[in-house]
C-alpha cells in the first residue's frame, strides 16, 4: 500500500513540475525534494543498483569536488548554502528514471502537462503583445518585451522557460507519436515558436540558444528530406528577419544594442562591458585559487576586494557558467562539466557523420532533440544564470532521467 501511494505521489509531483516552474523557484525545488525522499525510502534495498550508472558515478565526482571547494572557501558557512544539499538534484534525476520505469503512462501525462502549460502560455504571450496586458495584470513593456507570467521580466526567465524546456516537450512527443506523420510538422512549429517568443521577449541569449535545436531538429534528424530542409531554413531566416525589422523595440535590443554594447571605442567587448567586467573578475578568481576556486556563491561577496576588483564587476555571479566554476569551484568542477558538454557535442557530430557520409541515423530522434536541451545548459559561449540557481537546476536535470531511460531502452533493443 505504501509503494502504491508513493509511486503515485511521485508521479503527480513530476507530472506538476511544468506548471510549478512557471510559479518561480519555490514550488519546483520542494517537488522534487519531496520526490527525493520517496525515492530514497523506495529504494533503500536495491540503491546499490543505482550506484552502477556512470551518470551517478559522475555526478558524485562531481560533487566531490564541488564540497572541497566548499571547506576550503573564503566563508564556508555561506558556500554550505549552495553545495552542501546540491546532491538533491542526482535523486532528482533518478526520480525521473524510476518514474519511467515504473509507469508506462508517465510520458503521456506529462505531455498533457506540457501541452497545458505552453498553451497557456502562448495565449498569454499573444494576448499581452495584442492587449497590452495579459491574464493576470502584467503589462507589456515595450523595453523588456513581452514577459507572460514571469513579472517585469527583467532576468529573461520567459524566453529561457520556453526555450530550454522545448525540446523535452519535443523529445517526449517524437518518443511517443512519432509514427504520425503530423508530428514532425508539431515538432519543428514548436521549436520556431520558441524562438520568437524570444524574440518578442528581447532575449537575446535564449534566442540564439533556441536555434540549436532547430538545426539538430533539421539537420541531425531523418525527419525531413532535402527540400524541407531547405523550405523550413529560409522560412526560419525569413521570419526572424521579419520580426525584427517590424518590431522596433527587437530592431533596437537585437541589432542597434548590440552593437553599441559590444564594440565600445573601437574595443572588442565580450556580450556587454558588465559581462566583460563579470569575466575578468571572475578569471582573477580563479587565478589566485586555481584548483577550488573561491568557494560557491562567493563571487558576489568577493568582487569588490581589491584583489579581484574590476569597474562595475560586481553581481550576484559572473554570468557564465564555465568561468562561475572556474572562479567559485576550480578547474576540477570546470573539466567534469566541460567533458559531459563535449560528450553530447561529440554524439551530435557523429550523427551528421552519420546521416551525411554513412546515409543512416545512429541515435533516435527523440534522443537527438533531448540533447539538444542538454546542449543549450551547457552552451559555454552565452551569458547564463547562476549555475547553482535552484530553478535552473531542476530544468538543468530534468533531461539527464529520460536520457538514462532512453539510453537504457536502445542497448535493451
Amino acid at each position: 500500500m505504501y509503494r502504491e501511494y508513493s509511486h503515485k505521489i511521485i508521479t503527480f509531483l513530476a507530472i506538476l513540475l511544468p506548471p510549478a516552474l512557471v510559479t518561480g523557484p519555490f514550488l519546483p525545488d520542494l517537488f522534487i525534494s519531496i520526490m527525493g525522499l520517496i525515492f530514497i525510502s523506495l529504494t533503500i534495498n536495491n540503491f546499490k543498483d543505482y550506484l552502477k550508472l556512470k551518470f551517478v558515478i559522475i555526478f558524485l565526482f562531481f560533487y566531490f569536488f564541488i564540497i572541497v571547494s566548499t571547506i576550503l572557501s573564503y566563508d564556508p558557512t555561506i558556500s554550505l548554502e549552495s553545495s552542501l544539499f546540491y546532491f538533491r538534484f542526482l535523486f532528482y534525476s533518478l526520480v525521473i528514471f524510476y518514474i519511467l520505469n515504473n509507469n508506462k503512462n508517465f510520458i503521456k501525462l506529462l505531455i498533457l502537462s506540457f501541452t497545458f502549460t505552453f498553451g497557456l502560455i502562448y495565449f498569454d504571450s499573444i494576448l499581452q503583445l495584442l492587449i497590452g496586458i495579459n491574464l493576470i495584470g502584467y503589462e507589456y513593456n515595450s523595453r523588456s518585451g513581452i514577459n507572460s507570467f514571469f513579472g517585469t521580466n527583467e532576468d529573461g526567465i520567459l524566453g529561457s522557460y520556453i526555450v530550454r524546456l522545448t525540446p523535452i516537450f519535443c523529445s517526449l512527443i517524437a518518443y511517443k507519436y512519432l509514427n504520425n506523420n503530423f508530428t514532425k510538422y508539431l515538432i519543428i512549429f514548436l521549436f520556431i515558436g520558441s524562438s520568437v517568443i524570444s524574440l518578442l521577449a528581447q532575449e537575446r541569449a535564449t534566442f540564439f540558444l533556441s536555434l540549436i535545436p532547430i538545426f539538430l531538429c533539421i539537420f541531425c534528424t531523418n525527419l525531413f528530406n532535402n527540400k524541407l530542409k531547405i523550405f523550413f531554413t529560409i522560412f526560419i531566416i525569413t521570419l526572424v528577419i521579419f520580426i525584427i525589422f517590424l518590431n522596433h523595440e527587437v530592431y533596437t535590443r537585437f541589432i542597434i544594442s548590440i552593437r553599441n554594447q559590444m564594440f565600445i571605442h573601437d574595443d572588442f567587448i565580450i556580450f556587454s562591458y558588465k559581462h566583460h567586467a563579470h569575466y575578468l573578475s571572475a578569471i582573477k578568481m580563479f587565478i589566485h585559487e586555481p584548483l577550488f576556486g573561491v568557494g560557491p556563491k562567493m563571487f558576489r561577496h568577493l568582487c569588490d576586494e581589491n584583489i579581484f576588483y574590476i569597474y562595475q564587476a560586481c553581481s550576484t555571479h559572473p554570468h557564465n557558467t564555465y568561468i562561475q566554476l572556474l572562479a567559485e569551484t576550480g578547474i576540477f568542477s570546470f573539466i567534469f562539466v566541460l567533458l559531459i558538454f563535449f560528450y553530447f557535442l561529440l554524439k551530435v557530430l557523429k550523427q551528421i557523420y552519420a546521416l551525411y557520409i554513412s546515409k543512416k541515423q545512429i541515435l533516435d530522434t527523440h534522443r537527438i532533440l533531448l540533447i539538444s536541451s542538454i546542449l543549450i545548459s551547457l552552451w559555454p559561449i552565452a551569458p547564463t544564470g547562476n549555475f547553482f540557481n535552484n530553478w535552473l537546476n531542476v530544468i538543468y536535470f530534468l533531461p539527464f532521467g529520460f536520457w538514462l531511460y532512453f539510453s537504457k531502452n536502445s542497448k535493451n533493443k
